[in-house]
């Protein structure tokens, strides 16, 4: 009995042409391993957010950052910081060395005392890290509306930020000043005061004399001494001291805000 010629592959043929197939499936499996290693390396040095808008009489923002390890391995251990007038802050923030993240909370008070109804101002505050890299976002400000006729007043600390020395294992502030205005009536009596929350190891802000202070009744101007930190020797220590009015006109004053370093 004679056999037909078979007219498809040999079995030799079949295991070749699989074995020359595999490298080319394996390729395809490794190409996504290579694009996933590409990644981008994230921004050396971030603030945010940008465009934030401070309104109702608010007198501060906090502002959000992070600085990225560098191509050696490091990061940076501060942010130098600098703003646009009348805006204030600190002049550096410290970066966390495990996550890259810092924080400024800044001050737009001094933009309060001479702005009128409504009027808007943008102002920039701006980071930077030893090398020159930098980075800068803006605040927008909105004074609060007053309808005609109405009574209102304001508070402000002039200068809006003081440096402390030590003095017997105490960091004392020198005094501070500041003004009431009312742009009619009689100006209330007494400035109310009050600390920003302590901070272990590094800030403890008290007053010993209380925290109820005279209002020149002619003049409106209010002045702070015996401020001081009772904590000395901790890693960039500062706070803030608040002062506001408490009136039966129901007038609204808003909050003095001042910086206090050292």
């Amino acid at each position: 009995m004679s056999s037909q010629p078979s007219s498809g592959p040999s079995r030799r043929a079949v295991v070749t042409t699989a074995a020359w197939v595999l490298p080319t499936v394996s390729a395809a499996l490794a190409a996504p391993l290579a694009v996933a290693s590409t990644a981008p390396a994230p921004e050396p040095l971030t603030l945010g957010p940008d465009g934030a808008v401070v309104s109702d009489g608010e007198s501060t923002i906090s502002l959000r950052g992070f600085a990225a390890t560098t191509e050696a391995g490091s990061r940076p251990q501060t942010v130098q910081l600098a703003y646009s007038s009348p805006i204030t802050g600190p002049s550096s923030a410290a970066v966390d060395s495990e996550t890259g993240e810092f924080e400024v909370t800044v001050n737009v008070s001094g933009f309060y005392a001479g702005a009128s109804s409504g009027q808007e101002f943008t102002g920039t505050v701006s980071a930077s890290i030893t090398g020159g890299t930098s980075v800068s976002v803006t605040v927008e400000v909105i004074a609060p509306r007053t309808a005609p006729g109405e009574t209102t007043g304001t508070i402000n600390f002039s200068p809006n930020q003081y440096r402390g020395s030590e003095v017997d294992g105490v960091t004392i502030f020198p005094t501070l000043t500041g003004v009431v205005t009312v742009n009619r009536g009689a100006l209330p009596a007494e400035v109310i005061l009050s600390f920003s929350d302590v901070s272990e190891g590094r800030v403890d802000l008290r007053r010993d004399a209380g925290l109820l202070v005279p209002i020149n009744p002619t003049t409106g101007a209010f002045s702070v001494d015996g401020v001081y930190n009772a904590i000395t020797g901790g890693e960039n220590p500062f706070g803030f001291i608040y002062a506001g009015v408490n009136n039966a006109a129901n007038v609204t004053y808003g909050l003095a805000v001042a910086e206090l370093d050292g």
